[in-house]
């Protein structure tokens, strides 16, 4: 095996795999960022089910909760925001959640084994929410205002595809509580009359 082969192998079983570094335990309220009230930027992956996704259009008419993450570590952020309210997010009619890893361009093969690592660790019953994006992360960088590669971003989207919440991190009560507000306004808005 070529040098640059194995490095880059452990580099990926180690981003993948291990998980390393802990989120840092803070998050920074949607008014700081300015994607909040512009539309979402056009992304376009494919599920764990195999299913070719665009984002906003795939959430169009629905209210969208997206969880976005550059890195495997964090793993952690998406579940502290998540976990706590999956079931809910589920029941909910016109609401629909997606976590979204936005990778680098990995050859075929890399994406594929990244792939299959992520399905075998994720419920069968949760592919078709887990959509991957392997591409350039910068303009997603300079769209969510990354301040840090190792953070995840929770996002709300309204029916139209504009992004109406966006923290960095942990969630604060304070930004559960402006999450979970955002969502109940959405939704209302989402009722049919």
């Amino acid at each position: 095996m070529r040098p640059y082969t194995a490095l880059l192998t452990a580099s990926l079983l180690l981003n993948l795999l291990v998980g390393c570094a802990q989120p840092t335990p803070t998050t920074t309220p949607a008014e700081g960022y300015t994607l909040v009230g512009k539309p979402f930027p056009t992304l376009r992956g494919l599920s764990l089910a195999s299913d070719s996704l665009t984002f906003p259009e795939a959430t169009r008419g629905q209210v969208a909760v997206l969880s976005i993450a550059f890195v495997q570590e964090a793993q952690a952020t998406i579940d502290a925001w998540v976990q706590p309210m999956a079931d809910e997010l589920a029941a909910l009619p016109g609401v629909v959640y997606y976590e979204i890893p936005l990778m680098p361009q990995y050859n075929a093969l890399v994406r594929n084994w990244a792939a299959s690592g992520m399905r075998s660790g994720i419920d069968p019953k949760k592919h078709g929410n887990v959509v991957c994006y392997h591409g350039d992360q910068q303009p997603y960088f300079a769209a969510l205002g990354t301040r840090q590669k190792t953070e995840a971003y929770t996002l709300i989207l309204d029916r139209e595809g504009t992004v109406r919440f966006l923290a960095e991190g942990l969630p604060t009560p304070e930004a559960r509580a402006r999450f979970t507000a955002v969502l109940t306004e959405l939704r209302s808005k989402a009722q049919p009359e």
